[in-house]
């Protein structure tokens, strides 16, 4: 049995699933959510395919093009989905369809050569996930191709964010979501994606106000003397 509190960051040997046949696979029953996402929006152009996460399950990963990810878990024999969480940080997901454990490596933002990198894990339960530990390095050592020296975070760190809050039961199509339901009581993991896209629809009309200003400032200079 391995244990959260070993020096070595785990390993999806470490929590073997053994692969099941599935005559046909699922496609996935869109959730009901009161909030737009991106996740959401992607999840519509789901289409039937192997599993390849814990014997059944996709992990459906969809990003904001900004360096923040979220992911879902699909089930591929009923078509159910699972919530799972967001993250900041250029987050990086290992997992396997032989195993049930999920390695999310990511930093706190900061992409310094001093600065954390993080690898946090979480388990799957059947049909939720349960955060198993957080181990630490620095990313100054990520980005060299050589092994890195994890180590247990510290104590203050190694307690589930607000992210890995236990989540609601899962949502299948006809039931009406609530404000933040998806993910996790209380705060969606989904207001960050919103933030960004509301962020990119800012800068495009921004943009546009720009290259209409200077189209018309452009077009009321004098010619006259231009030959």
């Amino acid at each position: 049995m391995f244990s959260a509190s070993a020096a070595a960051l785990p390993a999806l040997k470490d929590f073997p699933v053994k692969p099941s046949a599935i005559d046909r696979y699922a496609m996935a029953l869109r959730p009901a959510v009161d909030s737009s996402s991106r996740c959401l929006l992607y999840l519509a152009y789901d289409h039937p395919k192997a599993p390849d996460f814990a014997d059944r399950f996709t992990l459906f990963v969809s990003g904001c093009g900004s360096g923040c990810a979220e992911f879902c878990v699909i089930d591929r024999v009923t078509g159910s989905v699972f919530p799972g969480f967001g993250f900041n940080g250029g987050p990086d997901f290992e997992f396997s369809r032989e195993s049930r454990l999920v390695i999310v490596r990511h930093t706190d933002g900061m992409y310094g050569e001093s600065n954390p990198y993080y690898a946090d894990c979480y388990l799957w339960e059947g049909d939720h996930f349960r955060f198993f530990g957080r181990w630490v390095s620095m990313y100054g050592e990520a980005p060299k191709g050589k092994q890195i020296d994890w180590r247990p975070a510290a104590s203050r760190f190694s307690s589930p964010s607000p992210q890995t809050r236990q989540p609601r039961k899962p949502h299948r199509r006809g039931q009406r979501g609530r404000p933040g339901s998806f993910f996790h009581p209380g705060r969606s993991s989904f207001d960050h994606m919103d933030y960004c896209a509301g962020v990119s629809a800012f800068h495009a009309v921004a943009l546009t106000w720009i290259a209409h200003t200077y189209c018309t400032s452009s077009s009321s200079l004098d010619v006259s003397g231009v030959s």
